[in-house]
């Protein structure tokens, strides 16, 4: 937020902030989006080295999602500074999204390579990941209910509204209900 503002001090105290706290903790999942944060603040060939180290410290971590944020990072900051090997980081990070159904981040990632050609598989649409369960009551919650009218209404109980809500979010990688409707699409 402060980086969009033009408050880059700010932006750096928080991203260093974060970084300390991460790496107290010492996951190595909560580094990793420490590290690309501040990458993002870095820009230039010092992102790219920032996201190099981030790939060599997400290798130890389980989570799929991180490391294709970062492996798409690193591919648009390299193509970004011309480097040739941008590519072969984009298309790690689109198949690495697809398999966490992180739609957002297949886009994000770019459907074809610089030479036009497309030797990844094609976008899921995030919906198929989901159960018949989870769907209904992502569909629900997008359109506007509450946890408990979703519970009467599918007849289950209001913590199984939230394990699947939970899940969604997970799968759809999203920050919560308010990225439901846009995740969803038009399939609603």
């Amino acid at each position: 937020m402060h980086q969009g503002l033009g408050d880059l001090d700010s932006a750096w105290a928080l991203a260093d902030e974060e970084y300390a706290h991460a790496s107290a903790w010492g996951a190595p999942a909560h580094l990793g989006a420490a590290m690309r944060l501040r990458a993002s603040l870095t820009g230039g060939a010092k992102a790219v080295e920032l996201l190099r180290e981030t790939v060599t410290v997400l290798a130890a971590s389980d989570n799929r999602l991180q490391r294709a944020k970062t492996f798409v990072h690193l591919g648009r900051t390299m193509r970004e500074q011309g480097y040739d090997n941008a590519e072969q980081w984009l298309r790690q990070g689109r198949a690495l999204a697809i398999r966490c159904g992180a739609t957002w981040l297949v886009e994000a990632a770019g459907v074809e390579t610089a030479s036009g050609s497309s030797d990844a598989p094609s976008s899921p649409t995030g919906l198929p990941v989901l159960t018949t369960a989870e769907r209904q009551v992502a569909r629900l919650a997008a359109a506007g209910h509450t946890n408990p009218e979703i519970a009467d209404h599918l007849s289950v109980t209001s913590r199984t509204v939230e394990k699947h809500l939970t899940n969604t979010y997970r799968k759809l990688a999203i920050p919560g209900r308010s990225g439901l409707a846009h995740a969803l699409g038009a399939d609603q």
